[in-house]
C-alpha cells in the first residue's frame, strides 16, 4: 500500500511540475539549487521544490548524462529521503547527497555515493531579500517626498554636469587659442627673416622669437588640435621655400581650427605680409 501511494504521489509531483507554469491554483516555489560533486568529479545538480500552500516537497535530480529525475520527499528518520519507491532514492544529508537505484532483483543499489554539495543557492531566502528591496524601491519612488527632494536635486546635477563640461571646453578652448596665435607670430617671424628675390634687404623689418617659444607653441599645438593642418601649414613655413604669403594660409587654417569660419576672409595674397611700415618706432 505504501509503494502504491508513493508511486501516486510521485505521479501527482510530474503533473503539478508541468502545469505549475499556467496553473495558478498548484504552484510551485522553488526552494533551493545544490550542485554535487561525486567520487568520480562529475557533477549532479539538483533542484527542489515546493507546492504554494501545501507541505509537499520535491526534488529534480540532473544526472551527469543529462537525464532527469523528479522524486518526491517522503519521511525518512535520518536526512531527507527523495523516493518514487520504484526505481531511486535520493538521500539528502547535511551537505552530502546520495542516490540509489533499483537492480533487477528488486534491491536499491548505490550508484553515485557520497556527493559533495559545492554551491548552493537559496532562491526562498533570495527571493525575500530582492523582494523587500523592490518593495522599498516601490514605496520611496511613489512617494510625493522622493520627488520633491529628487527633482530639484536631479536638476541641479544636470546644470552643473552641463557647466564643468562647458568650462572644461573653453578652457581648451583658449589654450588652444593661444597656441594659434603663438604660430602665426612664430610664422611672423621666420617669414620676416627670410631673403627673397627682388626685394631690397632692408625691406622687411626682422621679427625675432625665442627657441622655448617655438617649442612651446609645437606642444600646445600637438595638444590642442583637432586636426594637423595648422600644424603642417606652420612647418611649410618653416622648412620649405616659401614667400611672404604663405601666412595667409596658416590664418585660414587657424581660423578652421578655432571655429570662426571655414571661409577664407583675406585672400589677397599679395598684400598679405607686412614687411614694414612708417610709422615704426625707432
Amino acid at each position: 500500500m505504501k509503494k502504491i501511494n508513493s508511486i501516486c504521489l510521485t505521479l501527482i509531483v510530474y503533473m503539478l511540475f508541468i502545469t505549475s507554469c499556467s496553473n495558478d491554483v498548484f504552484k510551485v516555489n522553488l526552494v533551493s539549487m545544490v550542485e554535487y560533486k561525486t567520487e568520480t568529479n562529475e557533477i549532479i545538480k539538483a533542484t527542489y521544490y515546493k507546492l504554494d500552500a501545501n507541505e509537499i516537497y520535491f526534488v529534480k535530480v540532473e544526472l551527469p548524462d543529462n537525464s532527469i529525475i523528479v522524486l518526491p520527499n517522503n519521511v525518512s528518520a535520518s536526512g531527507v529521503r527523495y523516493t518514487d519507491d520504484r526505481e531511486y532514492v535520493w538521500w539528502e544529508k547535511g551537505t552530502q547527497a546520495i542516490l540509489e537505484k533499483r537492480d533487477s532483483n528488486g534491491i536499491f543499489q548505490v550508484i553515485y555515493s557520497n556527493c559533495i554539495e559545492i554551491t548552493k543557492i537559496d532562491k526562498l531566502h533570495e527571493s525575500a531579500i530582492v523582494i523587500g528591496i523592490i518593495n522599498t524601491i516601490k514605496s520611496i519612488i511613489s512617494s510625493i517626498q522622493f520627488w520633491t527632494i529628487t527633482f530639484p536635486l536631479f536638476i541641479a546635477i544636470c546644470v552643473w554636469f552641463l557647466n564643468e563640461r562647458s568650462k572644461r571646453k573653453w578652457e581648451k578652448w583658449k589654450i588652444k587659442k593661444q597656441a594659434c596665435m603663438n604660430a602665426l607670430e612664430l610664422a611672423n617671424a621666420i617669414l620676416s627673416n627670410y631673403k627673397y628675390e627682388n626685394l631690397k634687404e632692408d625691406a622687411i623689418t626682422p621679427q625675432y622669437i625665442s627657441i622655448e617659444t617655438a617649442r612651446s607653441c609645437f606642444n600646445e599645438l600637438a595638444c590642442t588640435c583637432s586636426n594637423n593642418l595648422v600644424i603642417e601649414k606652420l612647418k611649410h613655413i618653416m622648412f620649405d621655400q616659401v614667400k611672404p604669403d604663405a601666412i595667409v594660409d596658416l590664418r585660414n587654417a587657424v581660423r578652421k581650427e578655432l571655429g570662426f569660419s571655414k571661409n577664407e576672409i583675406d585672400t589677397d595674397r599679395e598684400k598679405a605680409f607686412i614687411g614694414k611700415i612708417n610709422c615704426e618706432k625707432k
